[in-house]
């Protein structure tokens, strides 16, 4: 939304980090002050740190995927749109790149949601 915002204002792009920065929370913002110039002045460069540090794991997009409900304002377009954002971001995540492993991936979470607690730690203690 930032990129937008700035290409739509006609901002130029060696300005965006200065614009960014005021806008994130000021221990964010002193996060990409303490790095050195070329990266802390780089807007390709502070927007990498920013998505690593924020950069949520597959499990969490699973969960997101599973439990996401539709907004009363939100169309269904959107809400379509969501579900397939974290979806492909759940499954790029644990890199199933094939049927093969997509399916694996499907059946295996329906294995997870089905077994016992008992059966579930005992394959985490083992």
């Amino acid at each position: 939304m930032f990129e937008r915002l700035t290409k739509q204002a006609e901002m130029l792009e060696n300005t965006w980090v200065t614009h960014l920065l005021g806008l994130l929370p000021s221990d964010v913002a002193q996060l990409i002050a303490r790095e050195p110039d070329e990266i802390a002045n780089a807007y390709n460069e502070v927007k990498k740190k920013l998505l690593k540090r924020y950069k949520l794991k597959p499990e969490k997009f699973r969960q997101k995927f599973f439990m996401h409900n539709k907004n009363l304002g939100s169309t269904w377009k959107n809400f379509a749109y969501e579900l397939r954002s974290f979806f492909n971001e759940w499954v790029n995540g644990v890199k199933a790149d094939s049927f093969e492993k997509l399916s694996d991936l499907i059946m295996t979470d329906q294995i997870k949601r089905k077994v016992t607690q008992e059966v579930k730690d005992h394959f985490i203690d083992e």
